[in-house]
């Protein structure tokens, strides 16, 4: 016999924190890329239009100070675009 599924009490709100696993999506989608482009603000969308994927950029981690190599177009679209006004809509 099935287990029953345990349903959550919490209802997500917009403070809610997600994970994305995008090595999942690195693995099962090839245009895993375009679509993160797609998401990113009208002014990074222009100047992300001619990177390579896979880009790198230098981050520091704000708490720790450490120094990482990270996605630019991922790291952007994380920390700037979805801060915009608009970014989250009712279709999203």
């Amino acid at each position: 016999m099935d287990e029953p599924k345990t349903f959550s009490l919490i209802r997500p709100t917009l403070e809610t924190p997600y994970h994305i696993d995008f090595d999942w999506w690195k693995e099962h989608d090839n245009n895993w890329h375009v679509f993160l482009i797609s998401c990113l603000c009208a002014e990074h969308q222009a100047a992300f239009q001619n990177q390579v994927e896979g880009n790198l950029i230098d981050w520091v981690d704000p708490i720790t100070a450490e120094i990482r190599q990270v996605d630019g177009i991922q790291t952007t679209l994380m920390n700037h675009c979805v801060k915009e006004p608009g970014f989250l809509t009712a279709n999203t």
